[in-house]
């Protein structure tokens, strides 16, 4: 196994800049994952440490080897696309050994890495039949061993849940995570899925329009996002953005205002009488009584007018009007919000984000 390096990575497709000034380092046996809207670059940056593309400027290190020019046959690496891309008239087995057998290893190896990869991958039943007799999950298993089996030095996987149900995916989500366990392997991956990028990754590559926004585990992009553009993007449903006034003592926002949460409150006074963006979760807008009374001092109370409400089993997602602003939260199915009511809400501003107007970063 190996790191990964990628130094200043810039790639230009005539005037458009595709990734810009791109550095990071993939530790050994480390998950990243790469995650952005479509068109922000995480696919070009993928097929630049694949061979595949290669970059404008800059550096890309597989261990300690530079592959600049370094053909994508020779620098070691196994990549999985979208799709499977398997050969429909051989059989699992033969999709397996194919690329072993091009490179010449002799026989018995080749099937211990075939039988091995089966193994692993729960897919040695399936060995003698073709594709066509294949479901999807089989076959996103078969592409994996087909890379499994050429034992490289780092795996990098491109969007290759994106042609499976959810159920599929979410069931794929945990084998590859497990795979990545059970191989000790380097793996980058590429997603527009915030929830595959929170549930995977050892650490999650937020990138927009070529650059990267934030780089850090999981929790801690959650918690803690750089700007608005990341609290917007990983959260589902995603954070809400307040626009707020700080005056004196008081936070006044759409249909409240309150006094500063001593938790934020050095980092308000610091905009005061200008106006503060206040990013809040779904899950710290909350229409229970309790939480209302819970949260206390830290939270201020608003009136809102329920435009949807979403049941989704263990919760319900309620849509809403305050102060003219559009804002979700994420209730308990206690919940007796309806369309048209007017629900007294708690906002836990104790809780909350604070990001500069002018600039969208986190502050504080």
């Amino acid at each position: 196994m190996a790191k990964v390096t990628l130094e200043h990575v810039r790639k230009t497709f005539g005037t458009v800049t595709a990734v810009a000034d791109f550095s990071l380092e993939v530790g050994d046996r480390e998950f990243v994952v790469l995650v952005g809207p479509s068109g922000c670059g995480k696919s070009t940056t993928l097929r630049i440490i694949a061979g595949l593309d290669e970059s404008s400027s800059g550096n890309v290190y597989i261990g300690d080897r530079l592959v600049n020019g370094i053909p994508a046959k020779d620098r070691n690496i196994a990549m999985v696309f979208q799709s499977y891309a398997l050969y429909p008239h051989m059989s699992v087995y033969n999709n397996l050994a194919f690329s072993l057998r091009m490179r010449k290893l002799r026989r018995a190896e080749i099937d211990r890495r075939v039988r091995e990869a089966a193994r692993v991958l729960d897919i040695e039943t399936l060995l003698k039949r073709l594709p066509a007799e294949l479901s999807g999950g089989q076959k996103q298993r078969v592409a994996l061993g087909r890379s499994i089996v050429r034992e490289p030095a780092v795996f990098l996987m491109d969007e290759p849940l994106s042609n499976l149900d959810a159920k599929l995916r979410a069931q794929m989500r945990t084998e590859i995570s497990r795979l990545h366990r059970r191989l000790e392997t380097t793996i980058i991956y590429v997603t527009h899925d915030q929830t595959e990028a929170m549930t995977m990754g050892d650490r999650i590559v937020v990138m927009k329009d070529g650059v990267i926004q934030q780089v850090a585990p999981p929790q801690e992009i959650y918690e803690r996002p750089a700007n608005v553009f990341v609290a917007g993007f990983i959260g589902s449903p995603p954070m809400n953005f307040l626009r707020c006034r700080v005056d004196g003592g008081t936070l006044t926002g759409p249909g409240f205002s309150a006094p500063l949460p001593k938790e934020r409150e050095a980092v308000l006074r610091s905009y005061q009488g200008r106006e503060i963006v206040v990013g809040l979760r779904p899950e710290h807008i909350s229409d229970d009584p309790a939480d209302i009374e819970r949260w206390g001092a830290g939270a201020a109370t608003a009136e809102g007018q329920v435009d949807l409400v979403e049941p989704l089993g263990a919760e319900v997602m309620l849509y809403l009007l305050v102060g003219g602003q559009p804002l979700i939260a994420r209730v308990t199915p206690r919940t007796k919000a309806h369309y048209g009511a007017k629900v007294r809400l708690a906002l836990h501003l104790a809780a909350s984000h604070v990001f500069d107007p002018a600039t969208e970063s986190a502050v504080g």
